[in-house]
């Protein structure tokens, strides 16, 4: 639900992102400006110096919508250095990082293999892209496109808390 999605994102700010920017509006007109075509105007959860952070608390696979909503973030990060989003309240920041963050164990399985596919469709900005996921022991790890392949190999058991990464 909704309600769900908000409790995780601030509890996921206030653990882990303090200092974060909430929910700032992308203007999808301002950005064709600099020809970045998005799907329709973009709430980032959280930006922390030039990364936007997506907060999903599904403990299935991300809706379409989701997808949509993370090739429009990527196409934020893939200018050569970064896309400057120009705010509302005048202020400018550029992206350049992108992290997205699955709360439930659950939803991290059911994603896991969409994360390698979203590396494998995005490798010239592959390394500026993370996925933060927890197991059910509330350890969190942060999925790199360099340790993709180990997490995933030894998904069952880290979800488990029984495996160390």
């Amino acid at each position: 639900s909704k309600d769900k999605g908000t409790l995780t994102e601030l509890w996921y700010q206030r653990a882990y992102k303090p200092n974060a920017n909430t929910q700032r509006q992308v203007n999808q007109d301002a950005l064709e400006k600099q020809g970045i075509t998005l799907q329709k105007d973009r709430f980032p959860d959280l930006i922390e110096g030039d990364k936007i952070i997506e907060v999903k608390s599904t403990e299935t696979a991300l809706s379409s919508r989701d997808h949509e909503q993370f090739a429009d973030n990527v196409k934020l990060i893939s200018a050569r250095d970064g896309t400057v989003i120009p705010f509302k309240d005048g202020a400018n920041v550029r992206v350049k990082r992108l992290t997205v963050v699955l709360t439930s164990p659950s939803g991290a399985k059911a994603n896991a293999k969409w994360i390698g596919e979203a590396y494998k469709d995005n490798l010239e900005v592959a390394n500026n892209i993370n996925f933060e996921v927890f197991n059910l022991k509330g350890e969190r790890f942060i999925v790199t496109i360099q340790n993709y392949g180990k997490w995933s190999k030894n998904l069952t058991g880290w979800l488990k808390g029984e495996v160390k990464l």
